[in-house]
């Protein structure tokens, strides 16, 4: 046992006498202290910070027994009182938390959001309130509950070292990756449809961001990720569950304090405004566009320079002539390599195809097919090949629907021979149905039926 646990031991019971009620109010010192750990802003206050929390737990221990407060006194112990080795100690700190978020996960949604916020978090009842839309008073209740409830579950790592304790102190990376591997199913569960349980796993997902501002934003996207993808009755159904968590999730990184992330790849921080403008499109893909728009002007307040988001929710919303008006502004202010230039292309495009006008988004779509083709927008070849891949396909597609078949064999061609993929898909496009029998086509993709297929990050994936 290290000499903090020794010395936390020596001091409670210095002050309660009896060894059975020292081993209890040590075990609620522990569990308070695990719960409690992100308010720890030095480490080398540890011993000061935890003799706190005994403090307070030695309080509420005379409270209980109903005994005079005068009973409460001493100075502390000179000498620490050595005490047994204890089999705890061999948990290890992944093992400590992997429990501690286990058992949070299991509670009702209403503990769990409660025990996130304010114990994982550390926030104020206040700030838990406004995060989560209810009573402060209602905020202690559920926090009260769940500590009992988690004091009972987890007894067994109460007794841990203060060494495998401090271990629990993970730094903010490791929590980011943590949540990142554990939606990393949400992309098969939605190629396999099963969209409850890819809503069950994102209500959960709060547990292991812990205190990290980052993981939160991240659910933040997954629940936009989910609206978007979602199909059918059950986006509906499942869309007011994932608003409120995403909802939650953004105001509560916002509670943690944005300023200070570093973008992985540059080492900069990252400016406040893209989180904003990440909300924004949350609040778009939810069908909320005046608080999309809202969250835009938070956007530009920041000092956003560009307004690209703000193009984004007025296509969402229908607003299609005054979207291409900001998107054509967007491609002339961007820079020749720029991908912001050919994104704004890409939208001017879509919002064409939803005025109908095939003829005129086709413009666009040759555009960033040229600019890909030239390797303006994708260093990397393997992306640079997928996205070309994908242009080459839309090309086709657009063509079809033109009646130009030689054109259309000729990008479909291009799509094929990059990603063999696009035969099936191809024959089981309706834009291309009415030319599934032609000869070249035959020799491209072959006859029959085709699969349809997903496309995320990591590829094709077929549809059961």
């Amino acid at each position: 046992m290290t000499r903090y646990y020794n010395y936390l031991y020596g001091y409670i019971a210095s002050r309660i006498g009896s060894l059975t009620d020292t081993e209890d109010v040590l075990q609620e010192t522990y569990l308070a202290a695990v719960l409690a750990r992100t308010t720890l802003s030095d480490e080398s206050r540890l011993r000061a910070w935890l003799r706190g929390i005994a403090d307070n737990k030695i309080k509420q221990y005379y409270r209980r027994q109903t005994v005079c407060r005068s009973r409460f006194t001493g100075e502390e112990a000179d000498e620490e009182i050595p005490v047994p080795d204890t089999a705890a100690d061999a948990l290890t700190a992944e093992a400590a938390l992997a429990r501690l978020q286990e058992e949070v996960s299991r509670l009702p949604d209403d503990l769990r959001n409660c025990a996130v916020i304010s114990l994982m978090c550390g926030l104020s009842g206040s700030d838990a309130a406004e995060i989560l839309g209810i009573p402060v008073q209602t905020v202690y209740n559920r926090v009260h509950k769940t500590k009992r409830i988690l004091r009972e579950k987890l007894e067994d790592i109460m007794e841990i070292s203060l060494e495998t304790f401090a271990a629990l102190l993970d730094d903010a990376k490791s929590k980011t990756e943590r949540t990142c591997t554990y939606l990393r199913t949400i992309y098969e569960l939605n190629d396999a449809q099963k969209y409850d349980d890819m809503a069950a796993l994102l209500m959960t997902a709060p547990v292991f961001a812990s205190d990290c501002p980052m993981a939160h934003f991240i659910i933040m996207q997954h629940c936009t990720m989910a609206v978007r993808i979602i199909r059918g009755p059950s986006r509906d159904a499942l869309k007011p569950a994932l608003k409120r968590l995403g909802e939650a999730e953004f105001r509560l990184a916002e509670k943690l304090g944005f300023a200070g992330l570093l973008d992985d790849d540059t080492g900069e921080e990252i400016p406040e405004y893209t989180f904003y403008e990440s909300f924004a499109d949350f609040y778009s893909a939810m069908g909320d566009h005046d608080e999309a728009l809202a969250v835009c002007d938070k956007v530009r307040e920041l000092g956003c320079p560009r307004e690209m988001q703000y193009a984004m929710v007025l296509q969402d919303a229908g607003r299609y002539e005054e979207a291409m008006e900001v998107f054509r502004r967007e491609a002339g202010r961007a820079g020749e390599t720029s991908p912001d230039r050919y994104l704004a292309y890409n939208r001017i495009y879509c919002c064409l195809r939803n005025l109908g006008d095939i003829r005129g988004g086709l413009e666009y779509q040759l555009k960033n097919y040229a600019a890909i083709k030239q390797g303006l927008v994708y260093a990397e070849p393997d992306a640079n090949a997928h996205f070309l891949g994908g242009e080459a396909y839309s090309l086709a597609m657009t063509y079809a629907n033109l009646e130009e078949y030689d054109n259309m064999m000729k990008y479909l061609t291009e799509a094929v021979s990059i990603n063999r993929c696009y035969r099936d898909w191809a024959r089981a496009q309706g834009a291309f149905a009415k030319y599934r029998e032609t000869d070249a086509f035959v020799r491209l993709c072959g006859g029959g039926e085709g699969k349809a297929y997903s496309i995320h990050a990591g590829g094709y994936h077929e549809f059961e």
